[in-house]
């Protein structure tokens, strides 16, 4: 009996001890990865209504693909589908969810270009890998092309834009004074799909040039708001309405 009684303290001693290693190993294992999480701290900047989130991804031209989402895919779809390292909206689109203006998708043009007052630019790269933000279509030809607008910087300086006062996340491309495509996203703090006025974006590009030394040359406003997305390796703001068209880093 008194060794049955004996073996059962033992037993009991040891289920206790194996049972506090694991809660205590478990609890530094989530204490460690809560840790992880808390440690990414979004890049900010002060704009004229609030204090911003931001990120941007300056990548070669040659790892910039464009491409019609004709099929509604989420962002998850397309980043599994294509294969993106990095994926990024692209330009506006109709009622019947057609790019609205020039969409060239590696030389195939899906949509040809129109004159409009407020999609005043085109983002382009050419066979030659050089991107180029300009006010009319490049002549050469082209293996990458989207129009968007309005042109919020250019050679260098922010031009002024007068808009309403609708606060939503704000999705830009850019060329460097190396011709290197630049994508940045602003968003609110408090909210993934609120951010600044469009007013507002010339002036954070302007400070975040003399902050991070980014040489931005020339740079158009994306869509934004609820259609648009923007995944990096820490960052995975999604869209709650489709996205018409997307740029593919790989």
């Amino acid at each position: 009996m008194i060794k049955k009684l004996i073996f059962g303290i033992f037993i009991f001693l040891s289920f206790a001890l194996l049972s506090f290693y694991f809660l205590n190993t478990s609890k530094k294992f989530q204490e460690k990865t809560l840790g992880t999480k808390q440690e990414i701290e979004f890049r900010k900047i002060v704009g004229f209504n609030d204090v911003y989130n931001f990120d941007y991804i300056i990548v070669d031209s040659n790892r910039v693909f464009l491409y019609p989402n004709e099929n509604k895919l989420s962002g998850s779809e397309v980043e599994d589908k294509f294969g993106c390292s990095y994926l990024i909206n692209g330009g506006f689109y109709d009622p019947y969810f057609k790019p609205i203006g020039l969409l060239i998708s590696e030389g195939k043009e899906i949509s040809p270009w129109q004159k409009n007052r407020l999609f005043n630019a085109v983002f382009s790269i050419n066979r030659f890998d050089t991107a180029r933000i300009t006010r009319e279509v490049p002549q050469d030809p082209l293996r990458v092309a989207l129009q968007s607008g309005p042109l919020v910087f250019e050679n260098g300086r922010k031009i002024a834009i007068k808009s309403s006062a609708v606060f939503e996340r704000r999705v830009v491309v850019g060329v460097t004074g190396e011709n290197k495509p630049v994508f940045l996203v602003f968003w609110s703090q408090d909210n993934f799909l609120k951010g600044p006025s469009l007013e507002e974006v010339p002036y954070l590009i302007e400070e975040i040039n003399k902050g991070f030394d980014l040489n931005i040359a020339d740079a158009v406003n994306l869509d934004g708001g609820t259609a648009s997305f923007f995944y990096n390796y820490n960052l995975k703001l999604g869209e709650v309405k489709p996205v018409a068209n997307f740029f593919c880093i790989r």
